[in-house]
């Protein structure tokens, strides 16, 4: 965990929410990736909804529990997966850019101003399979121990969560 103030950090906007010179406050409410678990009901399935789909969507839900338990026990103060902003650094923000845009479907890349706190950790221990919980809690705690696996000069293998006080200050569409 690191404190920043007024540092330069890039997000990929997936909803279009963030409005230039606006001040956002992020930690205080669910992010859109954790929103989606939040509100889910079993009607919102549909007829045509695979069930690997319904299972994968299942163990990230799980996953995400077990790596908010194991954050409140190595440390609360930690940015929370559920509430946090996925945030890319200036250095190799390229490379990153490229490897992201494949994973997500935003185009719009805002530039942000970040005074709160940031944690570093490696995404490879973000596994979204079905296995024993005792090897999910294990992984769960090098995730937030802020470990780097081995080989871990690829940059897209490092992601980092922010909460605190952003301002956007520009945005583009790529």
């Amino acid at each position: 965990m690191k404190h920043v103030e007024n540092q330069i950090f890039y997000h990929l906007d997936t909803k279009n929410s963030f409005e230039i010179g606006k001040i956002y406050h992020i930690g205080k409410n669910y992010n859109p990736f954790f929103a989606f678990y939040e509100k889910y009901s079993p009607g919102s399935i549909s007829i045509n909804t695979k069930m690997s789909e319904v299972l994968f969507e299942s163990m990230k839900y799980i996953r995400e529990r077990i790596y908010e338990d194991v954050r409140l026990e190595v440390d609360q103060n930690l940015p929370s997966r559920m509430n946090c902003l996925w945030v890319l650094p200036d250095s190799f923000l390229e490379a990153r850019l490229n490897y992201w845009a494949h994973q997500i479907s935003s185009k719009k890349l805002v530039k942000l101003s970040c005074t709160g706190v940031i944690h570093r950790a490696d995404q490879r221990f973000l596994i979204t399979e079905p296995f024993n919980l005792p090897l999910q809690r294990y992984m769960a705690n090098k995730y937030w121990s802020g470990e780097m696996m081995e080989e871990s000069n690829k940059i897209e293998n490092e992601e980092i969560l922010f909460t605190g006080e952003v301002q956007a200050i520009e945005a583009h569409c790529f």
